[in-house]
């Protein structure tokens, strides 16, 4: 799938206005369908669907020809939503033909009790011609899948890097203004790509490695000084920089720095943070593997020393002492266990409509917040296609409550909870205004994993690209939010507990 994901990637470029059609319309729709980034859009709408329409179901789809790239099916409570906006979420898949230009429909329909569904209202929105240096990047991408080739990280890293910059190119349909730097950063992607291999004569060359626990490819950079002598120190440098936000635009080293280095003979190995800038993530265990891919490309370096950048480093004795990260703080909650491996998120399908829709946003929410904390893409299934057999190893995240998760009701939960109330060891609390629940549990037939429940509206910390629960797991392995109504001073304070003790602190 991740093929296909990344060939549908670089086919796709920035939206143009066409085909406006009935009731219905497609804005805010990114400009790039970006391999390892979820694609949004918002479909509005002012629809009356008539009396006895019965429960709506909103589908957008991602198509080119009799090719679909991405679909998602959206449950509507009623049509209200669409006026003031459905935001969809979609993960391209598919290989899409170069010659095809891809384009976005949208239809809302009746879900009547016979199974039938009667469109009430449509729209399509047409894709820009992707230009020339696209359809390069496609065909290059396609040879090397042929090939197997694309299977290996960098080749991977690059077509991402391709797609990231996000603007059309000059000429094509509905093209935006896009900077020199851009142009000529994407046309030398498209030739590595089309020249793949070629071995790197530059001290610094770009390296990747595949991260198992999200499936994403994440970048390094390795710095060799020109009279390297074996045995010597590789030092692996963690940037702190807020600006380091997308792959392609990673700020490369200052020049005194690398002269630094070089005078120091020491191999420099910089790892990306990804969003994960305060470091309670995957920083962390990424260290771990971009080490690995450097001693690979790199086997005669000798011990490896941490050291997070700081403006010290254009003396060359910096570059021989250690400066590690902060000391990682020791949860005695579970709630961010489930990002210490693989893992893959579960939504639930059932009970009614509304809860199928809630259960949806929220698993988007989930997905985009740990995008925007490592810049991957997990797998997301429906309970309906779950099967443990499929995911040996790893942690679940399971979204919905027992009535609207399947896989959720089939564990021993410690507490209760319906629409109204959460009960938990006699305790209860009202979930009157927006209510959240985030439960953390040992796997029964796996304790060493993890199971995440999540319901109704449980916040995570998303500050400088946070891990999410990383603060409640300091002292929590559940968390309800119960809420209150809207009044002077709303009272919201979330209830926090430790599972292997009865205290609860607000």
């Amino acid at each position: 799938m991740m093929r296909l994901l990344f060939i549908a990637a670089l086919a796709a470029a920035c939206m143009s206005s066409a085909n406006a059609a009935e009731d219905l319309t497609i804005t805010d729709a990114e400009p790039l369908v970006r391999p390892g980034v979820l694609w949004r859009c918002t479909v509005r709408g002012s629809v009356d669907p008539g009396p006895g329409a019965g429960p709506l179901v909103l589908t957008v789809s991602l198509v080119a020809g009799s090719l679909v790239l991405a679909a998602a099916e959206v449950p509507l409570p009623d049509a209200l939503a669409l006026r003031t906006g459905v935001a969809v979420v979609l993960a391209p898949s598919g290989a899409l033909p170069a010659e095809l230009v891809p384009e976005v429909r949208a239809r809302l329909a009746s879900e009547r009790a016979n199974g039938e569904r009667p469109v009430i209202a449509r729209t399509v929105r047409m894709l820009a011609d992707p230009g020339d240096l696209t359809r390069r990047a496609t065909a290059a991408v396609a040879r090397l899948v042929s090939r197997t080739q694309f299977f290996e990280p960098l080749p991977r890293l690059l077509a991402e890097e391709f797609a990231e910059l996000a603007v059309a190119e000059p000429g094509a349909q509905g093209s935006q203004p896009s900077t020199l730097r851009d142009e000529q950063t994407r046309r030398q992607l498209v030739e590595q790509l089309e020249s793949w291999p070629v071995p790197s004569v530059t001290t610094t060359r770009l390296a990747a490695f595949t991260d198992p626990v999200d499936g994403s490819v994440q970048p390094l950079r390795i710095t060799t000084p020109a009279q390297s002598a074996a045995g010597a120190p590789l030092v692996l440098l963690v940037h702190a920089n807020s600006r380091a936000t997308a792959k392609v635009r990673w700020p490369v080293l200052p020049t005194a720095w690398l002269a630094a280095a070089a005078t120091a003979g020491v191999t420099v190995c910089e790892v990306y943070p990804a969003g994960d800038l305060t470091f309670t993530g995957v920083t962390r265990h990424r260290i771990a593997l971009a080490e690995a891919a450097a001693r690979r490309a790199e086997p005669t370096v000798g011990a490896s020393l941490t050291i997070v950048a700081h403006a010290g480093l254009s003396d060359p004795a910096a570059w021989r002492r250690a400066a590690p990260l902060p000391p990682e703080p020791h949860p005695r909650g579970r709630l961010a266990a489930w990002a210490s491996g693989p893992f893959v998120i579960v939504v639930g399908s059932g009970e009614h409509a509304a809860a199928v829709a809630d259960a949806q946003h929220l698993a988007q929410e989930f997905r985009t917040a740990w995008a925007n904390h490592a810049q991957g893409l997990p797998p997301m299934i429906s309970d309906r296609d779950f099967r443990p057999a499929d995911w040996p190893g790893h942690h679940l995240v399971l979204v919905g409550s027992p009535r609207c998760n399947r896989v959720t009701a089939g564990l021993t939960l410690p507490l209760t909870w319906d629409d109204r109330l959460v009960t938990w060891n006699g305790h209860f609390f009202h979930r009157s205004y927006l209510p959240g629940i985030a439960l953390a549990l040992p796997q029964a037939q796996h304790p060493q994993l993890t199971v995440l429940v999540l319901d109704g509206a449980p916040r995570w910390q998303a500050a400088a690209g946070e891990l999410p629960f990383a603060s409640e797991a300091q002292d929590a392995d559940l968390v309800i939010e119960p809420g209150a109504e809207p009044g002077p001073e709303p009272e919201r304070r979330a209830i926090r507990v430790l599972l292997e003790s009865p205290t609860t602190r607000p």
